[in-house]
């Protein structure tokens, strides 16, 4: 698999968020919602704004996890700060 060669095993941000894209939509792996939430999400608890984003959505849409639309706004707000304290 392409983990160790995006990194993210040892914890590169990016790499995480990409494999979750990865298992998203079956790029070079079998497609796995479950697997893209968790790939996201251990980049969003990290701080990374597109991964809680995305999150959010996956949240909003019952993609990969159940369906909860209080933890999907949450994850919305979370990565507003997130993105909106990089420019300051």
């Amino acid at each position: 698999m392409y983990r160790q060669g995006l990194g993210a095993d040892q914890g590169v941000l990016q790499a995480q968020y990409n494999l979750g894209s990865m298992y998203e939509q079956g790029y070079g792996t079998p497609k796995n919602e479950q697997e893209a939430f968790q790939a996201n999400k251990k980049a969003a608890d990290q701080g990374y704004a597109k991964a809680q984003y995305k999150i959010g959505i996956m949240y909003l849409d019952g993609l990969g996890t159940k369906k909860d639309l209080l933890l999907a706004s949450q994850s919305f707000k979370t990565a507003y700060e997130i993105q909106s304290n990089s420019f300051q």
